[in-house]
């Protein structure tokens, strides 16, 4: 069974089946958002280029026709098994233009729906080409609607303009998408055959013809090394078996085991070693030296005494080997140790060469597009191979070897592996969240989440403060990475610890006038975070933190400095609390922290280092450090606090007509596995005024997490607090037309049929014009599954008679039912309304019309055609929605419920 690394949203190691050196999995969501970025941004900019003929109507002349404006919807994907991708891309079209006639100039608008459909035949792509077949490729064009400011323009003029501009559409929009569509896919081809740098060399990513699955579109993908002399080595290709990666909201990316043994094994010792055995590089020197002078000097009549004089060559004798398995990344190398010892005239004297085989447990960590290793020793083999007295039993240079091994192999290993990070293939569309991986492995690497308690420590009793309208639940894990982006990104632990001044460290000796001194001394690293929290009560929590401190500065005994390292292994525990809310933030208050030096290594170039200097710097650190650490947590955990109100305090613009505030509105909720934290809002009409969400509203009950990185609920109060401000759209006026109503000519007759019989003033030639105008705010009700928007209009049925009067012949009320489609993109809400029934009432009529029931039907098709496409063209700006901890909901799942609207990152 072939191994492989598969990288997912919520991160895995898994064994799979055959797999082609490595495969990334696309579902047809990103590889919709990858089309969309491609080629929005050309399709836009070649449909502005369109030219459309000057056009002579009689007394009418239209010229000047241009694209004005381009609306492109979201790009909709559609596997088809074996064949490839059907790609539906649509957009929404104003032209605009002049028109003159014998009476003043005017201007004239027309807006078109474009649709356009092609299959991309992703399985016959070539690589030597680098390009993708593209069939049935085909558009068609949706005429919406044709306005002049011209009294005079007659409904034949429009008429044949539209038929003229049409045409032209449908003409050069098919060649438009298609140019598009091919160039963007050569981009994102371009983009996806890559060279990623690494330590030494590159990695060159090959992609070969896709395979397309039901839902998803796999990518197999060669992997070539490039050494830095331009050398370009294949890798083995695996078995070509299909890959079984589960599916998710985004990219899945496998790496075969065979590239990581490839890669990896050319950047850990890349070269021999040799290492001075000194009490500064290898404390265990002196019990070496008693073993092997008792092994094999003793027995070695022409070896000199050893004191201090010990050197370990170390050569790959068999190159770091990788394997995968389910949560476990297993990796084996082995090395040739060899024991020399110096001769007095400066000459080596091999003493000992031994084989070392490790077995190593890697844990994994994905991070700014690469997957980072560090690794732990699991098991270590010793073989004797020869040395100058014969054979010798090893079995008493095992304990000391090993802490050799673990001291200064394992850390030369791991020190390379961070130098050499596995870049990732990375797939166009995909936001850099989709690169982060958690792995199954529990004890995966944690990276700089000294600040997971500041979430976790919530009130657990109600708060007094606004209405929350909207509530998130966020995982225990996402709020954790939230935290480390923020300090890993920024450098703020780096920094704050950098800014530390630790005391000269001073030691004035007798013995001829010595003075022993360190100074300069600063923090320059910090490695390998370890963070554990305990919960004490409903405000206080516990955290342990336990990490590496490089320490560096000048050590001088006497008058000759050298520079000095130190490596301090600390514990912290702190016992904290969240308390104090006020409009949107609260405190951090600090309860006590507690220090320990749990070791210490210190490192000289010279590596002559008295004893009394080990003493020296353990208590001086541990009697200075508590006081210089602790303000720094409590510095650090107050700047991410800050900073995750940012992104929950915000004011977001709807477009042009207001904006949302947004508040925390109490203090943070902590549950075991999960951290709630509810939102007051406060919607801002661009007219003026702040209306918020009724008073009373009680928080959104959410379901649990199940999985989900986030749940995020919206009341109906605040729905309904901002759809108003959404659907306020113009008078919608027009006369009753085959071309401005659809079965106009049907409605007119059904309404005439109502008028009494003998009304002297009532229309029989005189054409019908219809007025539409909201008559009151919309509200939405939600159920299971589904969400109903009622919104009330007033429909005015008139005619303009010959003496200059206007006679109204029906003021009806309809209480509109419309089904709204709900997504969310781009950070947005985003509504589609549909008509699904309307309720006519008779407000008054001039010509005596008593009942309307008739008018239902033909009433139905009016509003579906001319009220409901300016209202989706409303909506369509949609709710920003706060990125709290900067998840990206794009992609999110939407439902439903009653009361409540559930969205599911």
């Amino acid at each position: 069974m072939l191994r492989v690394l598969g990288l997912v949203l919520c991160g895995l190691l898994m064994p799979s089946e055959g797999l082609r050196v490595g495969s990334t999995i696309i579902p047809q969501s990103s590889y919709a958002r990858a089309c969309e970025e491609s080629m929005s941004g050309l399709f836009e900019s070649e449909s502005r280029n369109i030219t459309f003929p000057g056009l002579k109507f009689t007394s009418v002349f239209i010229k000047d026709l241009h694209v004005a404006t381009i609306i492109i919807y979201p790009v909709k994907i559609l596997c088809v098994p074996g064949v490839g991708v059907k790609v539906i891309f649509t957009a929404k079209l104003h032209i605009l233009g002049t028109c003159t006639s014998n009476i003043l100039p005017g201007m004239v608008t027309i807006s078109l729906k474009v649709r356009c459909i092609a299959l991309v035949l992703l399985p016959q792509f070539s690589p030597l080409s680098n390009t993708i077949p593209i069939n049935s490729s085909k558009c068609a064009v949706a005429f919406l609607n044709v306005t002049s400011s011209l009294p005079d323009v007659n409904a034949g003029v429009m008429a044949s303009l539209q038929n003229s501009v049409t045409f032209e559409i449908q003409t050069k929009i098919s060649k438009i998408f298609f140019r598009c569509l091919s160039l963007g896919h050569a981009k994102m081809l371009d983009d996806l055959t890559s060279a990623l740098p690494i330590e030494k060399g590159k990695i060159q990513y090959v992609i070969q013809p896709p395979k397309v699955h039901n839902r998803t579109i796999e990518v197999p993908v060669l992997t070539e090394y490039e050494t830095d002399n331009g050398e370009k080595i294949l890798i083995p290709p695996e078995p070509d078996d299909d890959i079984k990666l589960p599916e998710y909201h985004e990219t899945s990316e496998a790496i075969g085991q065979n590239i990581l043994t490839f890669i990896l094994s050319r950047i850990v010792l890349p070269t021999p070693l040799s290492i001075p055995c000194t009490p500064a590089t290898f404390y265990e020197t002196t019990t070496l030296e008693n073993i092997i002078t008792d092994l094999i000097i003793s027995k070695c009549s022409t070896c000199p005494a050893i004191y201090n004089s010990l050197i370990i060559n170390m050569k790959v004798l068999k190159p770091l080997e990788v394997y995968l398995d389910v949560g476990v990344c297993n990796m084996n190398i082995s090395l040739t140790l060899e024991i020399v010892t110096k001769h007095g005239n400066g000459s080596l004297i091999p003493l000992i060469k031994l084989e070392v085989r490790l077995a190593l447990t890697a844990v994994l960590q994905v991070f700014s597009g690469k997957v980072w290793f560090i690794t732990t020793l699991d098991r270590l083999h010793i073989r004797w191979i020869s040395s100058i007295v014969g054979r010798v039993n090893v079995e008493r240079l095992y304990p000391t070897l090993k802490v050799f091994i673990l001291k200064i192999v394992i850390k030369l290993i791991n020190f390379n592996l961070q130098k050499g990070k596995f870049p990732l293939h990375k797939w166009p569309g995909l936001k850099p969240k989709a690169a982060k991986c958690r792995f199954a492995k529990a004890s995966h690497l944690k990276m700089l989440k000294l600040l997971g308690i500041v979430l976790f420590c919530g009130l657990l009793t109600p708060v007094q403060g606004p209405d929350p309208g909207v509530s998130f639940l966020v995982s225990r894990g996402e709020t954790v990475n939230f935290i480390t982006e923020t300090l890993v990104k920024d450098g703020l632990l780096l920094e704050n610890l950098k800014a530390i001044e630790i005391p000269n460290i001073v030691r004035e000796g007798s013995l001829l006038s010595a003075l022993l001194k360190i100074t300069g001394l600063r923090i320059v690293d910090v490695r390998l975070p370890v963070v554990s929290l305990e919960l004490l009560s409903s405000v206080e929590c516990r955290v342990r933190v336990y990490t590496k401190l490089e320490i560096q500065g000048d050590y001088s005994f006497g008058a000759v400095p050298e520079p000095i390292d130190i490596f301090a292994a600390v514990n912290i525990t702190v016992k904290l609390r969240i308390a104090d809310y006020s409009s949107g933030t609260y405190q951090v208050v600090f309860e006590d922290c507690h220090f320990v030096l749990v070791s210490i290594d210190i490192s000289l170039l010279s590596g002559l280092l008295p004893v009394l200097v080990n003493n020296l710097v353990s208590s001086t650190l541990r009697n200075t450090l508590p006081s210089l650490l602790c303000p720094v947590l409590y510095t650090v955990f107050n700047f991410v606090k800050t900073h995750m109100e940012s992104t929950v305090n915000v004011v977001l613009q709807v477009g042009a007509v207001g904006s949302i505030e947004y508040q925390l509105a109490s203090l943070p909720l902590l549950f075991k596995q999960h951290t709630r934290l509810d939102l007051s809002t406060v919607v801002q009409p661009a007219q003026g005024g702040r209306v918020a969400p009724p008073a009373g509203s009680a928080p959104a009950a959410l379901p649990p997490l199940r999985g989900n990185v986030l749940n995020l609920g919206l009341t109906e109060a605040f729905l309904n607090t901002v759809l108003p401000m959404l659907t306020q759209i113009q008078r919608q006026v027009f006369a009753f037309s085959p071309d401005a109503v659809s079965e106009a000519l049907q409605l007119t007759d059904a309404i005439l049929a109502l008028i009494p019989p003998g009304c002297s003033r009532c229309p029989v030639s005189t054409p019908l014009s219809i007025a539409i105008t909201e008559a009151g705010a919309p509200l939405i009700a939600l159920e299971a599954n589904k969400a109903t928007v009622k919104l009330p209009v007033r429909i005015l049925v008139f005619t303009n008679l010959t003496d200059g009067t206007v006679l109204t012949v029906l003021a009806l009320k309809a209480d509109l039912a419309l089904n709204a489609g709900i997504s969310v993109s781009d950070n947005h809400l985003l509504f589609e309304a549909s008509l699904d029934s309307v309720a006519l009432v008779l407000e008054s009529s001039d010509v005596g019309i008593v009942h309307v029931s008739d008018l239902v039907r033909p009433m139905h098709i009016l509003l579906e055609g001319a009220y409901v496409p300016p209202l989706n063209e409303a909506l369509r700006v949609g709710i920003p929605l706060p990125k709290l901890m900067d998840i990206d909901f794009t992609g999110a799942a939407v439902q439903s419920l009653e009361d409540l609207l559930m969205l599911y990152v």
